[in-house]
């Protein structure tokens, strides 16, 4: 009895594995940055805009007053101060909702985001 013979995506990973210099380039995931600003330079209701390009994209509104936020919109940053605080809170923030971004907060007011999937599924722009 002749084994099963592997599919067409099995065949193309062996002759990858088996032959680096084939020209195979495995995908690398979406990337991003954010740079955040200080409490000072934000104002209540300010807000940003973060997909993962599964799901439906997320609106993280900066809550200054410390009084919530518009329906719908995900609380961020009340009583943060300095840019790296306002980068560790938006962190937590995305870390407890989008679950397919890996975020490293770089301790200078920026974020990196990563998506965790490898492809351009993750290409969606960052608004604010």
């Amino acid at each position: 009895m002749a084994l099963p013979r592997p599919n067409f995506r099995q065949e193309i990973i062996q002759i990858a594995m088996d032959f680096p210099g084939s020209g195979f380039v495995a995908p690398v995931a979406s990337s991003g940055t954010i740079t955040c600003v200080t409490n000072a330079n934000m104002a209540d209701t300010d807000y940003i805009t973060i997909g993962d390009g599964l799901s439906p994209a997320l609106l993280y509104e900066y809550d200054k007053s410390a009084n919530g936020v518009t329906a719908t919109r995900i609380n961020w940053a009340a009583g943060a101060s300095t840019a790296a605080d306002v980068a560790a809170t938006l962190k937590t923030a995305i870390n407890a909702n989008q679950p397919g971004i890996d975020v490293t907060d770089n301790l200078d007011g920026t974020l990196t985001l990563a998506h965790k999937w490898p492809g351009s599924g993750g290409n969606v722009t960052i608004t604010e």
